[in-house]
């Protein structure tokens, strides 16, 4: 596939990761009684409202980026720890989710469907919409603020040890920055590897539903 194609098929997925994320924590933190999140515009699965322009720039080219953050009210969650932490999770778990429904598709068009040039052409973005969610569920785990990673760990961390480390705050924009430089030139391969090692496993999973064994490399 041209690297044009590519990039082309990569943008619509890239919208749907960013959407759906940031529209999850959005949601969760509404139904867990803030209030507020609907007067930020967030509950919407408009891009425009979550686009940070270099998270989406880094998810169409590396797979791997960020939206802008959602500003979400803890203090009205009845267990202030329990609804950050799942907050915080709804993001990457939804990005996940959505990667095992495309996988989904994509395996029932590649075996139930004859080929054509649109089984081919939609087989592909199946296959973008997949790598690119996971792409984002797995950078967003990594526990560096503002990731969603971060925002987990501090809430299972003693107080103490989270204030700490929250003094710091002021120097997470470099160390955001070193850790992109890593994974886009040092860990690139190791990260590609992971988030292909994932996306082989929910196709094989899926190929089990259908009772089709997996004897080679996963259908692409």
């Amino acid at each position: 596939m041209s690297n044009t194609l590519s990039f082309l098929f990569a943008i619509p997925a890239t919208l749907l990761a960013i959407c759906i994320h940031e529209f999850s924590h959005a949601y969760v933190s509404y139904l867990l009684g803030d209030r507020k999140i609907k007067e930020e515009g967030r509950m919407s699965l408009n891009p425009l409202k979550h686009l940070d322009p270099i998270g989406a720039f880094c998810l169409v080219v590396f797979h791997f980026g960020w939206a802008r953050p959602v500003k979400v009210d803890a203090s009205a969650y009845k267990h202030r720890k329990i609804g950050f932490f799942l907050v915080s999770a709804a993001g990457p778990l939804s990005n996940f989710l959505v990667a095992a429904i495309a996988v989904l598709a994509e395996v029932g068009l590649s075996l139930f469907m004859g080929a054509s040039i649109h089984k081919g052409f939609f087989v592909y973005l199946f296959l973008y919409v997949a790598l690119v969610n996971i792409g984002m569920g797995v950078f967003n785990l990594i526990p560096v603020p503002p990731l969603d990673g971060s925002n987990m760990l501090f809430t299972i961390l003693p107080s103490n040890l989270s204030k700490k480390i929250m003094l710091v705050s002021r120097y997470y924009p470099f160390l955001l920055f070193f850790v992109i430089y890593g994974l886009t030139y040092v860990f690139s391969t190791q990260i590609g590897s992971l988030d292909y090692a994932i996306y082989s496993w929910m196709i094989e999973k899926v190929l089990r539903l259908f009772g089709i064994a997996i004897t080679g490399s996963p259908i692409m």
